[in-house]
């Protein structure tokens, strides 16, 4: 299909990862329905289109979500993490007004949404040693699991909680940064190799890493 010089535009205006989306659905014989601007412009933009999205979510699309917003009209798609920006499928075509609240808990309660929120360590959560929301990783769709590993892989291993949750993703690519993890000069995350992913280390290995602990930590720190 031909595209109107304003669908252009708000394609550029798309961040790269949202941008390939479009150009792949296009690619793959979809069509673009309406723009549509989030919350208000230039605050972000969003592309309707005629059918579903069919590209899949890889690590390779980092800094792209799945979502249902407008969650009104049954929308589907992609957004970015600050949802700003959509790629979306078509509305629901069903007349019946929404539950609210479902819609609410809906937005809230995903695998995805509820680990971001789990992201976040006030001083109490540090203080009572709370982890990250671990259950969301294990109830994570492979898309979804996906984004979870390329944002903590982003963020680094910061401490405990980083080298728990990469351990329950339990990929290639987890597994290597925990093996790299082992020689940290922050002990805290070294040892917590040693405890979260005991299969990764022989029996030399987490005696050494004990000792280094036991030689070179700040005891209380």
């Amino acid at each position: 299909m031909k595209l109107s010089d304003s669908v252009l535009t708000a394609i550029s205006g798309l961040p790269a990862a949202l941008r390939a989306v479009v150009e792949a659905e296009l690619a793959a014989g979809n069509e673009i329905a309406e723009v549509l601007h989030y919350p208000v412009p230039p605050a972000g933009v969003g592309i309707r289109l005629v059918r579903p999205l069919t590209v899949p979510l890889t690590a390779a699309t980092a800094g792209v979500r799945g979502c249902r917003f407008p969650a009104w009209d049954g929308s589907s798609g992609y957004s970015d993490e600050l949802r700003h920006n959509f790629v979306l499928g078509p509305g629901s075509t069903s007349s019946d007004p929404p539950d609210m609240d479902e819609v609410r808990n809906a937005a809230s309660n995903s695998p995805l949404d509820r680990f971001e929120h789990s992201l976040r360590i006030d001083y109490e959560k540090w203080r009572e040693g709370i982890g990250y929301d671990i259950d969301a990783i294990r109830e994570a769709s492979s898309e979804e699991r996906a984004l979870i590993e390329a944002r903590l892989l982003e963020r680094g291993l910061r401490d405990w909680r980083d080298v728990e949750a990469l351990a329950v993703v339990n990929s290639p690519r987890a597994s290597e940064a925990l093996r790299s993890a082992m020689t940290s000069r922050n002990h805290e995350v070294a040892l917590a190799v040693a405890r979260f992913a005991p299969d990764l280390l022989d029996e030399a290995e987490r005696t050494a890493l004990i000792v280094r602990g036991l030689e070179e930590a700040t005891f209380y720190n």
